[in-house]
């Protein structure tokens, strides 16, 4: 039985609905979610810049912590991404 979609953007009245889920909504352990290897090279280097932010003295605290929890969670889904290679 396939996953249910979770994550439907609300309907607005007036406007067409949306056929797609918004993924912008989707927890990162969303089994709906798929990712390419591009998309993980993208977030690889995306993780780089948060994690240079998380450590930038300059950054204010609240956004070097939203930076490396970020960081950190881009981290788990690429490693989930390279740990469900064929062959792995």
């Amino acid at each position: 039985m396939p996953q249910q979609i979770l994550h439907h953007p609300p309907r607005i009245p007036g406007l067409p609905a949306a056929d797609a889920p918004d993924e912008s909504e989707c927890r990162s352990s969303c089994q709906n979610l798929a990712y390419t290897d591009r998309d993980i090279n993208q977030m690889t280097t995306h993780v780089t810049a948060l994690e240079r932010a998380a450590t930038d003295p300059l950054t204010p605290r609240p956004l070097r912590d939203r930076a490396a929890a970020q960081a950190t969670q881009r981290r788990t889904i690429i490693a989930r991404h390279e740990a469900s290679r064929p062959g792995k």
